[in-house]
């Protein structure tokens, strides 16, 4: 068996860290999305369905059978996955990502929606900024730090990316 642990936004592979380890597994597959701490593939515009098509891909590299655990975006992309390709993953647990048409994304998601708005929110996203809106979204004061700092300019077009193709995603 093959657990495979997907992270979401604004995390890295790194917040599997500590979970990893500790897991009953054959194999353990901890992938980490493009653009967050990962170079991105060519041509790839880190639209939800790049991240789909990204997501298929690197399910079908790992050895079968697939158990995932998911996490935000992570979960998201995996309740697709599962819509499209059941056939990629035995199981799975996600949390932290909702799964009904009538959601409304949070204030920051909808900032992070708005062009312009979301272009200056993430020139603002200093790691301090950034450390203190995880730690008020629950993280410990030393995750939130490790996490903030992670996050690059990469990262924060990439979220942009995302976040403006997915407005809709739940319907």
């Amino acid at each position: 068996m093959t657990v495979v642990l997907v992270h979401g936004v604004p995390d890295t592979a790194e917040v599997w860290s500590r979970l990893a380890p500790l897991l009953a597994a054959d194999e353990i597959a901890v992938l980490s999305l493009p653009g967050f701490g990962r170079e991105c593939p060519p041509e790839f515009q880190a639209t939800k369905e790049d991240y789909l098509a990204w997501l298929v891909a690197a399910l079908e590299a790992v050895p079968t059978p697939r158990d995932v655990v998911a996490h935000d975006w992570g979960s998201t992309l995996t309740m697709r996955v599962l819509c499209v390709r059941p056939d990629l993953i035995r199981s799975w647990v996600g949390g932290g990502a909702p799964f009904t048409a009538d959601y409304t994304w949070h204030p920051t998601a909808r900032l992070w929606q708005t062009p312009g708005a979301g272009e200056k929110a993430m020139q603002r996203l200093s790691p301090e900024l950034a450390a203190d809106m995880l730690a008020r979204a629950g993280l410990s004061a030393v995750d939130a730090r490790e996490t903030a700092g992670r996050i690059d300019a990469r990262m924060k077009d990439c979220i942009l990316r995302l976040y403006r193709s997915g407005r809709d995603v739940f319907r």
